[in-house]
């Protein structure tokens, strides 16, 4: 937990004096390992239980979802012929390439994606994005 102080001005007094308040700061942000503190890149895997599902992605898994969407968006994006659909299909992969680009620079270990299973419509709901 990182602590710190914060020195306020809260009033001027009548004779000029300054009347100050001490506040106490605590953080409880938990900080994320950087490359070279991190001895694991991450691990890929799938845990499956009655409820939904955990997916476990490397960073360099990350980063590599990153710039194939980004390139297969450029394609799609001069190749499909129709207009909508193309520009459809290129913001959508686009957009998938700054998400996972993204997370791949915030965490260095990778992240865990936990869904779960919604009954009858064979989808599933991501729920919860953390850190490996």
């Amino acid at each position: 937990m990182v602590r710190g102080e914060l020195m306020m001005n809260v009033r001027q007094l009548e004779d000029n004096k300054i009347e100050t308040i001490r506040y106490s700061i605590q953080s409880s942000t938990p900080r994320l390992k950087t490359l070279s503190e991190s001895e694991s890149r991450g691990v890929n895997k799938y845990v499956e239980s009655w409820y939904g599902f955990d997916l476990w992605i490397s960073n360099p898994t990350l980063a590599l979802i990153s710039g194939g969407s980004g390139f297969t968006a450029t394609i799609l994006g001069v190749w499909v012929p129709e207009p909508a659909v193309s520009k459809v299909l290129a913001t959508c992969l686009a957009f998938c390439g700054m998400v996972t680009g993204y997370l791949a620079s915030e965490y260095p270990n990778g992240v865990i994606i936990s869904s779960v299973f919604v009954p009858g419509t064979g989808s599933c709901i991501p729920y919860n994005i953390q850190s490996q």
